[in-house]
C-alpha cells in the first residue's frame, strides 16, 4: 500500500516518482538496508517460482504498490511496470495480494516456530489499516538489533499514511530502551523517558535507592553466552563455534540461545562493578516464577566475596587491611536494614565478585533474573566470568519473556484484535499485558495493563507513543496530543495526521518530551508522548489509548472531543469515537458496536 515500518530498519520512501518511471530497471521506491534492493530479490524469487504473490512484493519495494480499487493508475506507471515485468506478462502471471487477516509471524514457522511477529489488518489490499508488534523476546543480539524490546507496535498504517514507526536497530545503543512504542519502565530518578535537555536517557542520581538487574535468557543467545550441547565459545576468537564441526565457520552468539534450546543454566559467580563512586549495595538475588534464592543478603560480608581496585587497566584484588578499609557494613538500605558500602577513592574504582555459587535451573522457566538494590553509580553486572549481553543497561534491563499461551489474533468482519502478555518484565515478578483493537476505519485501541512486583515498587511507568515531532502543542497537562503523518504513499495525495486520546486519569502526568531517532529513522525529530504513573507493589496499572486518523485542515479539538474513555474498577476499557464504542475485557474479550 505505498507505506511500511520495519523492526530493524527505516523502510524509508525515497523522494521523487519521475527516476522510477525512466529507469524502471533501476528503480527502488522503498531504501533497502546495506543498498540492496529489495524488489531485485523479490523478481528473483517471483522469477524462479512463478509466484504472484513475489511478483506483487516486487512491485511493492520497486514501485510502491497500485493505489486502492477506484484511484486511477497513472500511465507511466503502467509503462513502466510493463517494461520491468514483461516476463510475467508473457506468460500471463499477475501479482496477487497475499491472502490473511490479523495472525502471528513465526521465527523459523516449521521447525522451531518462534513466535517473532502479531499482525492486526483486515488484509493487505492497498489502503486498509495494518498495525505490526515485534514479539520475538531473544532479540537482543538477533538481525544485529541489539535491543531489549520485545513488544514494540514497529508499524501502524492507515489509508496510505504511516503514523507510527519504531525500528530498533541503534536506538538502544545511541538513544536508550525508552525509543520505542512499547510499556517503558524506569527508576524513580531517572528522567521519563527522557532528559529534557538532550532527549536522552539518564539523570540518574546517587542518593536513590534502586534496581540493577540481569535477566537470564537475555543472556542464552548473545555474543558471550554459556556453551550449550550444539554450540561453544570460542575465546581465542571470542565468537561460537559448532560442536560437531569448530572448524566450520562461526557465530556471533549462541545459536541455541535464539531456538530456546539452551534455557539449563549453571550460575557459578555474579561480577558486580565497575563502581567508580561510594556506593551501597544490598540484597543480591536470583528469583523467577520458582521463588527466589538470597545469594548475599550483603547486610554481611560474605567470606567468599572477593573485592578488587582498579586504576586505568591494572586490577589488584584487596585483601587484608586494604579490604576492610575498602568495604564496611552500614544502616541503610532499599527497605531500610543494613547494606554493604564502597568506599571507593579518587581516581580508582571498585568492582565485587561472589564466587562459589554452584546453582542449575531453567534460567526461562524456573529462576529468570539475577538482581541486586544499590544506591551510588556504576552498576554494572556480568556471569561466568564473560557472560555480558552487549548494551545491557543494568538499572533497566526489560527482559521480559514471552507468554505463548497468552498469544491471540482474530477478526470479526474487518475489525482484529490481538494480545500478549511477557512476564519477568523489568522485574522477575512483574507482568505486562498489551491488548489492541484496529477497527475497519483505522482507529487504534490499546489496553495496557502492568502488574509491578516487589523489584519495580515505586518506580514510573507508561506506554511510550513516538509521534512525529510536528504536533499542535507541548502542554503537560493535556491528555491528548496530534501530529502529522511520519510519511504518506505516493498516491495518497491529502495530508494525514493522526490524535493520540490518553485516558484522563488523574493518577497520571501527561506530557512529550521531544528526542532524535536514530540512522534507521533518518535520525528524525521525534515526541515521545506519555501518562506517567508510579507503581505499587502488587496494584495493577491499567492505561487505555486511542489513535485515530483524521485529515490535514480538521482543527485537532473537533477530533478529541468526540472521543471518550472509561476504565472500570474490573479493568474494562471502553473507548468512545464518534458513533462507535470499542470494548475490551481484560480476559480478552472485545466488541466492536456501530450506531
Amino acid at each position: 500500500g505505498g507505506v511500511r515500518g520495519n523492526p530493524n530498519s527505516g523502510g524509508r520512501i525515497k523522494p521523487g516518482r519521475d527516476h522510477i518511471y525512466l529507469d524502471p530497471w533501476n528503480a527502488e521506491y522503498f531504501g533497502g538496508a546495506e543498498g540492496v534492493n529489495d524488489g531485485d530479490v523479490w523478481y528473483r524469487l517471483a522469477k524462479e517460482f512463478r509466484d504472484p504473490e513475489f511478483l506483487w512484493a516486487s512491485e511493492q519495494a520497486i514501485f510502491g504498490g497500485r493505489p486502492p480499487l477506484g484511484q486511477a493508475v497513472p500511465p507511466e506507471y503502467e509503462a513502466a511496470y510493463r517494461e520491468r515485468y514483461q516476463w510475467f506478462i508473457e506468460r500471463g502471471i499477475k501479482p496477487s495480494v497475499p491472502g490473511g487477516q490479523s495472525k502471528i509471524g513465526y521465527y523459523s514457522p516449521l521447525k522451531h516456530r518462534a513466535p517473532e511477529r502479531l499482525y492486526l489488518g483486515p488484509g493487505r489490499e492497498s489502503g486498509k489499516p495494518f498495525v505490526s508488534f515485534y514479539i520475538y523476546d531473544r532479540n537482543n543480539n538477533y538481525m544485529h538489533c541489539c535491543d531489549d524490546a520485545a513488544g514494540r507496535l514497529y508499524e501502524y498504517c492507515v489509508d496510505g499514511a504511516k503514523f507510527l514507526h519504531s525500528s530498533g536497530k541503534y536506538n538502544n545503543r545511541f538513544w536508550g530502551q525508552a525509543a520505542y512504542d512499547l510499556l517503558n519502565v524506569l527508576p524513580p530518578d531517572m528522567a521519563f523517558p527522557f532528559k529534557l535537555e538532550d532527549g536522552k536517557m539518564g539523570g540518574e542520581r546517587d542518593d536513590v535507592w534502586k534496581l540493577a538487574s540481569l535477566s537470564l535468557p537475555f543472556c542464552l543467545n548473545c555474543r558471550e553466552a554459556p556453551d550449550s550441547k550444539n554450540w561453544f565459545y570460542d575465546k581465542s576468537i571470542k565468537l561460537f563455534r559448532r560442536a560437531d564441526d569448530p572448524e566450520f565457520g562461526y557465530a556471533h552468539g549462541n545459536v541455541d540461545g535464539y531456538w530456546y534450546l539452551n534455557n539449563e543454566y549453571h550460575l557459578r559467580s555474579v561480577y558486580l562493578g565497575e563502581f567508580d563512586r561510594p556506593t551501597r549495595l544490598r540484597n543480591l538475588r536470583l528469583a523467577g516464577p520458582k521463588g527466589s534464592i538470597t545469594l548475599a543478603a550483603l547486610d554481611e560480608i560474605p567470606e567468599r566475596l572477593k573485592l578488587s581496585e582498579h586504576r586505568g587497566e591494572e586490577q589488584v584484588e584487596l585483601t587484608g587491611a586494604d579490604r576492610a578499609v575498602a568495604m564496611r557494613i552500614v544502616k541503610d538500605g532499599r527497605n531500610g536494614g543494613r547494606s554493604l558500602q564502597l568506599n571507593v577513592q579518587p581516581g580508582t574504582s571498585l568492582s565485587v565478585v561472589l564466587d562459589g555459587l554452584d546453582l542449575k535451573f531453567d534460567a526461562n522457566d524456573e529462576y529468570t533474573r539475577v538482581s541486586y538494590d544499590y544506591r551510588g553509580s556504576g552498576a554494572g553486572m556480568f556471569l561466568n566470568e564473560y557472560t555480558r549481553p552487549r548494551y545491557h543497561r543494568p538499572h533497566y534491563n526489560r527482559g521480559g519473556i514471552l507468554v505463548r499461551e497468552s498469544l491471540r489474533t482474530e477478526n470479526s468482519g474487518d475489525d482484529s484484535f490481538g494480545q500478549f502478555t511477557y512476564r519477568n518484565y523489568f522485574g522477575a515478578h512483574s507482568v505486562w499485558t498489551r491488548q489492541t483493537v484496529l477497527t475497519e476505519e483505522g482507529y487504534l485501541v490499546v489496553r495496557d495493563e502492568y502488574l509491578p512486583g516487589p523489584d519495580v515498587d515505586g518506580f514510573q511507568a507508561a506506554p511510550n507513543w513516538m509521534l512525529n515531532d510536528e504536533g499542535d502543542s507541548e502542554d503537560a497537562e493535556r491528555h491528548w496530543y496530534d501530529a502529522p503523518a511520519m510519511s504518506h504513499a505516493w498516491w495518497q495525495t491529502k495530508r494525514k495526521r493522526v490524535l493520540l486520546y490518553m485516558h484522563p486519569d488523574r493518577r497520571l502526568e501527561f506530557g512529550q518530551v521531544a528526542h532524535r531517532a536514530s540512522q534507521d529513522l533518518g535520525y528524525a525529530g521525534l515526541r515521545s508522548t506519555f501518562g506517567r504513573a508510579i507503581l505499587r507493589e502488587g496494584k495493577k496499572q491499567v492505561w487505555l489509548a486511542v489513535l485515530r486518523p483524521f485529515n490535514e485542515g480538521v482543527h485537532p479539538r473537533t477530533v478529541a472531543a468526540l472521543i471518550n474513555t472509561k476504565l472500570n474498577k474490573n479493568g474494562l476499557a471502553r473507548a468512545t469515537i464518534g458513533s462507535m464504542t470499542v470494548s475490551i475485557n481484560p480476559d480478552g474479550d472485545w466488541t466492536v458496536d456501530r450506531r
